[in-house]
């Protein structure tokens, strides 16, 4: 069942795609193309480019494309009829059915030219010049416009090689009346990108964090921007941003463009603080905060988190030396927020370093109730906070509703039968109402959606486009979160900007605690009946067979010599006799878990099991449609049970783990897909084969699979 799941699905999962808010984007690229317009042997002008990035509410956009045409140009001639104008994003696509990225292709699409204009080589409209800037239409819809593209494999943006083809359909004119013949531009022609205010961010940060007495290490990027007052020691504030899941990677300008983080060096947000204004730090993870292991990506990471993140002491350090190294920072007014994983990682670093920072702003953050508790609490309370989330969020659920089954896939909040919205008690919800009863000073800006607010893009019916409802940080980042402060109305960065804390930054060397690895023998239940009468086995159940005995007792002659710390059994009762009879003589107790069950197969129980995976949907995503579950929350509660088992070793040591075959399938496709052992697998596994896992401080390495040996 290897890498089962709906890459739709996932896409909206993370709230990401090629053209959505947590995406990559504007990076400068590498020009391709010489400095200077080449001519033709037929005489025609082949303009050099550049690109011009934006970063929009939605993400990146490219609105701009500046031409070089090395001859003075007659601006009256200069037209948008004139111009025709196709992006080209070359990237591979996603096979659904293998789940490996294409070679990659080029991806031709028409832009539509809405305005041009002679230009200087900036873009700057001039009355006489070489230059002509063509404007082209961008939405949120428009993924012609993005430069860049979703990997469903890191579940990242990626950079697309993108080109633009630019031809003239009408006539040009030169300055001294002579008309223009022009080649289309292609890839060699493209000699840059200017990256609207992302350009003035240093986007070359890059930070080692080393443990373990310097054995292991943790590399992070990051982007920094001091407004030009920034001098004066402890004279500015620092703003600092968490980036979402689709943000993760080494390359900075995808977390200040992916989100609009540039904003907050406008005057939209630079006006509330002071003489100086603040200065502005984006660190970077590889992968993503909510990531346990330093290798974990997509959903994995979010449904088996418990609060924890690989990257915190990483995350510290990095922020505690950039502070260090910049003694002009006050640190009494660090003020620490993010969206998403970003939210989850805020609350992380408040429960992990109290009094660090001065004030905190988590943007649609999933951190679970159950994972705090009243001293978490107590702790939080001590930080001015301000939430910020909507109704509508399609990830982090904070209002029972209903998902729409086609694109975008928005989620939409549903009244009861008394008419009214019903609030789910988690993340925000919660979270504001225990820290509020705790005393602590925290506000709540919850939209009933979230709506385009700059009047420029509407839905058919003419209403404001409506963004996937978790893509609150539109709202945060374009200073729109409004709430009565004493009595008064305040903007989100208003209020921030009069928070001041205690500046407690923890010393250097940060140390992250290392433990010795866990080793996990994983088997499968000995052959039951339903085995032997090729029936759908999942939460129903049968005996063991006379063979299914026989396995068990072989396997525990061949585990003779492993001493385990740990023994853990699904709660199916073949699960469970087959447990018995391995650690049969052994005094270890046995924990009896259904987060190690077999898949739920819903409707399709008991049923003929030769036909189970002719439907498409059964094959790749699993059973949900019928009542049943997916591979991925299969295989995501299967590890819950793990890292539990692991964290309860902190000494190390063996641990045995009787389940079943597609759960510990569904196991592998969520830690190790790739894994070029798991790769070697074309069938199921045998009954009471063993397939070993190492645990390693939070990572898991496949070390053997479906291995038999042990029954001879």
């Amino acid at each position: 069942m290897k890498r089962r799941v709906a890459a739709a699905l996932l896409a909206t999962l993370f709230a990401v795609s090629s053209m959505v808010g947590c995406g990559n984007g504007g990076k400068t690229n590498e020009a391709d193309g010489t400095e200077t317009p080449a001519v033709q042997d037929d005489g025609a002008i082949k303009p050099t480019y550049v690109t011009v990035t934006e970063g929009r509410d939605w993400g990146p956009a490219i609105p701009k494309i500046i031409l070089d045409f090395g001859v003075e140009l007659d601006a009256s001639s200069v037209k948008a009829e004139a111009f025709t104008v196709s992006s080209v994003r070359t990237y591979g696509d996603l096979n659904e059915e293998t789940w490996e990225i294409g070679e990659p292709t080029e991806h031709v699409e028409e832009r539509n030219v809405v305005n041009a204009y002679l230009s200087d080589e900036a873009g700057q409209p001039t009355e006489n010049g070489t230059h002509v800037t063509l404007e082209m239409e961008i939405a949120p819809y428009l993924e012609a416009g993005s430069p860049f593209w979703f990997n469903m494999l890191t579940y990242q943006n990626d950079y697309a090689e993108t080109s633009y083809q630019v031809s003239l359909v009408n006539e040009l004119m030169t300055s001294e009346g002579t008309p223009v013949a022009m080649a289309t531009t292609t890839a060699d022609g493209y000699v840059g990108n200017i990256n609207v205010l992302a350009d003035d961010f240093d986007t070359d940060g890059k930070y080692t964090y080393t443990y373990d007495d310097g054995n292991r290490q943790i590399d992070l990027t990051y982007a920094s921007w001091f407004p030009e007052k920034s001098e004066a020691e402890g004279s500015t504030p620092l703003i600092i941003w968490l980036h979402g899941a689709g943000e993760g990677g080494t390359d900075p300008n995808v977390a200040i463009l992916g989100n609009k983080v540039v904003n907050l060096i406008t005057d939209d947000v630079q006006q509330y603080f002071g003489d100086t204004g603040a200065a502005v730090l984006a660190p970077q993870s590889p992968t993503m905060w909510m990531d346990t292991s330093g290798q974990a990506a997509g959903s994995a990471s979010l449904l088996n988190n418990t609060g924890k993140s690989y990257y915190t002491e990483a995350l510290m350090s990095l922020i505690t030396e950039f502070i260090a190294t910049h003694p002009e920072i006050d640190t009494t007014r660090v003020y620490l927020g993010g969206c998403s994983n970003g939210g989850f990682m805020t609350i992380n670093m408040l429960l992990s370093y109290p009094g660090a920072f001065a004030a905190a702003f988590p943007v649609c953050e999933p951190y679970a109730n159950e994972w705090l508790s009243e001293e978490d609490i107590a702790t939080l309370a001590e930080v001015p906070m301000w939430l910020t989330a909507s109704k509508t969020d399609s990830i982090v659920t904070l209002y029972e509703g209903y998902w729409d089954e086609e694109p975008p896939y928005l989620y939409h909040v549903t009244p009861n039968e008394a008419g009214e919205e019903v609030p789910v008690y988690e993340y925000s919800n919660a979270l504001y109402d225990r820290v509020s009863k705790a005393g602590g000073e925290i506000y709540y800006s919850l939209f009933d959606s979230v709506v385009d607010t700059t009047g420029e893009y509407f839905n058919e019916d003419g209403s404001p486009y409506e963004y996937d409802g978790h893509w609150s940080w539109i709202y945060t980042l374009n200073n729109e979160c409004v709430e009565t402060v004493d009595g008064a109305e305040q903007t989100i960065f208003e209020w921030l900007s009069q928070q001041q804390g205690e500046g407690n930054m923890p010393k250097l060397p940060i140390e992250k605690e290392v433990f010795p690895p866990v080793y996990f023998y994983i088997t499968r239940h000995g052959q039951t009946e339903y085995n032997v009468q090729e029936l759908v086995q999942g939460w129903c159940d049968s005996p063991l067979t006379e063979l299914g005995i026989e396995q068990a007792q072989a396997l525990s002659n061949g585990l003779k010599d492993i001493d385990f710390a740990a023994v853990y059994t699904s709660d199916s009762k073949r699960a469970v006799d087959t447990c018995n009879l391995i650690m049969e003589g052994r005094d270890v107790d046995i924990t009896v878990t259904e987060g190690l069950r077999e898949i739920n197969f819903g409707e399709l129980e008991a049923t003929d099991a030769s036909t189970l995976w002719d439907d498409e949907y059964h094959a790749w995503v699993g059973y949900d449609d019928v009542g049943g579950e997916t591979y991925e929350e299969t295989g995501a509660r299967v590890k819950r049970v793990l890292d539990l088992a692991a964290a309860d070793l902190p000494e190390g040591g063996n641990v045995l783990i009787s389940t079943h075959g597609l759960s510990i399938i569904s196991l592998l496709d969520v830690i190790c897909p790739d894994d070029p052992l798991y790769q070697t697998l074309e069938a199921g596994l045998d009954n009471c084969s063993i397939t070993i896992l190492e645990y390693d401080n939070g990572a898991y390495t496949l070390k053997a699979l479906n291995d038999v040996s042990y029954l001879e």
